[in-house]
Parts: structure tokens; C-alpha cells; sequence
């Protein structure tokens, strides 16, 4: 009986475990993913500004709805089931770069993405590197576990790399002597007193 006991404590035990490591962890987080395209960079700029067709959150977007954006830069919302993610575009310079803002309707989560384009070698091939940086504030239940995925799971630099295999779908993979899709876990910016503007 006690072994039974312990077997069905374990699963709350690291749940406690997990939300107790979480709500340590800063509230900043960044990541970065990078990929090589074999594509000229307008080619690869297009398939970024197509967001209904490449949405930011790749394949867990199940609905993607235009919202009235700030003058000309686009703006919309993803719909992920059990919550939605509304993007808004802060900076477009074609085809060079695309800064977007991301915020979550149920974790009180924001991110800012730095997406940077750049010819790669003599043929035509584009090399794509993203940047996230955000906040998870304190508010709900989630955001321990939120906090966790992303500083100890790799969570932020997960996002930008299943972004870059999305389009990668589209775009083709990289060449065979182009380095492929490379992640990695990038220092916290300090801390500030706000989030990262929506």
C-alpha cells in the first residue's frame, strides 16, 4: 500500500516541483533560431508578410483574423483553441527586416520577434536569423509553469525554430552547404518595469 502511495504522489510532487522552480525564474526570457533559404531574400520577405499562410505560431494556429492595424503595418490574431495570440507589426523593412509584437490572451505573456534577413554566399539563398525577447508577468497559474518551459525547457528559442521549420515547408530546405536550422537559448535582456509594447 505505502508503494502505491508514493507511486501516485509522484506526478504532484513534480508538478510542485515545477511550479516551485518556475516561480523563481526571471520574468525576462530570449531565444534565437536561425536558417538558411534557398531563396533570394524579397522571395523569403514575401513568404514572412504572408501570415495567413505562415503564421507566427506555425502549426498550432488553427484561425487567423486581420485586425485593423497602425497605418499600413499589418496586424492580426492567431486563434490556438484554448487561447489566441494578437500580433501586431512595429517595424517592416523590406526585404531586409520585420519586428513584430506578440501577446497572449491568457498568460499575461508578451514577446517582441527581430526578424533579420540577409543574402547568404553568391547564390540566390537568404540566411534568416530570429530574435525573441519578452516578459512573463506574474497573474495566473500558468505562469510558473510558463516561466519553466521557456528558461529551463528551451522554450524560448523553440518558438523561432518551429517558426523557421514552417516556413521551411514552403521555402525549401537549406542547401547541403548551408548550415540548417540552429537554435539557442540567448541571455535574458535586464530587467524592466514593463513589457514589451503590444
Amino acid at each position: 500500500m505505502i508503494w502505491l502511495i508514493v507511486a501516485l504522489s509522484l506526478p504532484v510532487v513534480a508538478v510542485l516541483a515545477v511550479a516551485a522552480i518556475g516561480s523563481l525564474l526571471p520574468k525576462e526570457f530570449a531565444g534565437r533560431a536561425e536558417a538558411v533559404f534557398p531563396r533570394p531574400p524579397e522571395a523569403v520577405f514575401a513568404a514572412i508578410a504572408d501570415f495567413e499562410r505562415h503564421p507566427m505560431s506555425s502549426t498550432l494556429a488553427r484561425k487567423v483574423e486581420r485586425l485593423a492595424g497602425e497605418g499600413a503595418r499589418p496586424a492580426w490574431r492567431e486563434s490556438l483553441g484554448s487561447s489566441t495570440v494578437e500580433v501586431r507589426t512595429v517595424a517592416e523593412e523590406p526585404p531586409r527586416r520585420v519586428v513584430r509584437d506578440l501577446r497572449d490572451s491568457v498568460v499575461p505573456m508578451a514577446a517582441r520577434w527581430s526578424i533579420e534577413l540577409a543574402p547568404e554566399g553568391a547564390a540566390a539563398r537568404t540566411r534568416v536569423t530570429v530574435v525573441q525577447t519578452g516578459t512573463v508577468e506574474r497573474g495566473t497559474a500558468h505562469v510558473p509553469f510558463f516561466r519553466f518551459i521557456l528558461h529551463v525547457l528551451g522554450g524560448a528559442r523553440k518558438g523561432p525554430e518551429a517558426y523557421l521549420a514552417f516556413l521551411a515547408k514552403d521555402l525549401g530546405p537549406a542547401p547541403a552547404d548551408a548550415p540548417g536550422l540552429t537554435g539557442s537559448a540567448a541571455a535574458p535582456p535586464p530587467p524592466t518595469s514593463r513589457s514589451p509594447p503590444a
